[in-house]
């Protein structure tokens, strides 16, 4: 959060941009969230900057730094602070990107918003596409320098995990980059 706020700041977005100090998660409540310390941000004492960061349980814990954080599943959260439109969610949770979504599908159904979620596993894109594709979400593979349309996520050891989910109403805005 501090880091963040600091980003904010610099790059001239005070006022436009709002972090909050909430986790997204399956259940409102409370959570042990994990962070790596990093051997490339060896000074840091009060924060990680690693980007391997996750709730307890979410993988085995390797990790040196923990604290809690309040949760909220994405429902939650959208109603609470009245959001009326979202374009895109990027979800990068290690590996728990299926029980946020599981937990917001009335927020995705409403405000179809793009998705791009990272995918490192067989049992993930399963989850993702069970849960995606009913409530009219297609997905895109990301390729080196294009978008491609796939009838569902598969998992391929070596390639991008990066991977997006587009309702019709949002197509527009990501045709420029399918081939």
């Amino acid at each position: 959060h501090m880091y963040l706020s600091k980003n904010i700041i610099a790059n001239g977005f005070n006022g436009r941009i709002h972090p909050v100090k909430i986790a997204l998660s399956s259940t409102e409540g409370e959570a042990e969230f994990v962070s790596a310390f990093s051997p490339k941000y060896t000074y840091l004492k009060e924060a990680t900057l690693g980007g391997s960061g996750h709730l307890s349980g979410a993988r085995e814990n390797t990790s040196s730094l923990k604290f809690k954080v309040k949760t909220e599943t994405l429902d939650q959260f959208v109603a609470k602070n009245n959001i009326q439109t979202i374009d895109l969610i990027k979800l990068d949770t290690e590996e728990t990107e299926h029980l946020i979504i599981g937990s917001g599908l009335n927020t995705l159904k409403k405000l179809q918003p793009i998705l791009i979620c990272e995918v490192f596993s067989k049992e993930m894109a399963l989850a993702l596409n069970d849960l995606l594709s009913p409530i009219g979400y297609k997905p895109y593979q990301s390729k080196k320098d294009h978008l491609q349309e796939v009838d569902a996520i598969a998992f391929k050891s070596g390639e991008i995990p990066d991977c997006f989910f587009v309702t019709d109403a949002k197509l527009h805005l990501i045709r420029p980059f399918i081939q």
